[in-house]
């Protein structure tokens, strides 16, 4: 006697705007950009830093309260500040517009990085540039908040002997229920996300696209597996269901090549897959690199 198929679960939406009002952004003011947002940043690592450069270095150095208040008469000492690199293969769409009134197309570079950039490390009362090999082996991007250890050169900038991030923040409490009260998640619904199910012109219905029918309606697995099934609520298709060319059809010289017939009668039956899938349970699905979709 077959088994009965379960039941799947439902995910519930809250359509009223409690929670989307969080996301509105309101009036917005462009007086300020990104100073305060640097100034937070930092005010809110520093703390954290300087707990970590005093574990780190203890009494080796001592810190320099400001970028600005570093002199070569101090000896080895530490300095805590927000990144700067300032470098002139970045592309500038400012620079672009002043200079040719246009946005021309980006240029295709293997990096941003190299010799000719200058790196710097700034606060509310200056900045100072940093040099030694330290600094070029150590991952830095503009915007991160370290300290730095080193000496003044007799140039005015900064010999870096050694780097000191805030490190991991501390989490307030566990992110998964594993004992006590509402430790048995068993009744939770769930999200799937799946991708890369790569449906082609030869094979339109691939074995994994089979096994993932199978699964969401109930078919597949014994009843553990079933009961598991049962509890999504959603399924995400993230991308790349069917795997076409990347060239874009219509743009080459050859006709046979423009052909769309086949990319068409393989979306139909894409489609029809999706529809059952979304019979069972609510889907989203959203275009990959190589979907025929123009995003």
């Amino acid at each position: 006697m077959e088994s009965p198929r379960p039941h799947f679960a439902r995910a519930h939406v809250d359509s009223t705007d409690k929670l989307s009002s969080a996301f509105l952004t309101g009036r917005r003011t462009y007086a300020q950009q990104f100073d305060q947002l640097y100034y937070k940043r930092l005010q809110h690592l520093k703390p954290h830093i300087l707990a970590h450069a005093q574990q780190k270095w203890g009494s080796q150095a001592q810190l320099t309260a400001s970028v600005l208040n570093v002199d070569s008469s101090l000896g080895t000492t530490y300095i805590i500040g927000t990144v700067f690199i300032d470098s002139p293969r970045k592309p500038s769409t400012l620079q672009q517009v002043e200079s040719e009134h246009r946005v021309s197309d980006p240029v295709v570079t293997q990096g941003y990085r190299g010799t000719d950039e200058a790196v710097f490390l700034e606060d509310e009362s200056g900045r100072i540039r940093l040099m030694g090999e330290q600094i070029s082996k150590t991952l830095l991007a503009s915007g991160v908040v370290a300290a730095v250890l080193g000496v003044e050169t007799a140039a005015g900038d900064f010999e870096v002997a050694d780097v000191c991030f805030a490190g991991m923040p501390p989490q307030p409490a566990p992110l998964w229920i594993t004992e006590g009260p509402g430790a048995d998640r068993d009744a939770d619904p769930l999200l799937m996300l799946v991708s890369g199910l790569g449906a082609t012109l030869a094979r339109p219905i691939t074995l994994q696209m089979q096994l993932l029918g199978e699964l969401l309606s109930g078919t597949l697995g014994a009843t553990r597996t079933q009961q598991l099934a049962a509890r999504i609520a959603h399924v995400v298709v993230a991308g790349n269901t069917m795997d076409l060319p990347t060239a874009p059809l219509g743009h080459a010289e050859d006709a046979r090549t423009n052909d769309r017939s086949g990319a068409a009668r393989l979306a139909a039956q894409v489609d029809d897959f999706l529809a059952d899938i979304a019979g069972c349970v609510p889907l989203t699905v959203m275009p990959g690199a190589r979907d025929p979709a123009d995003a």
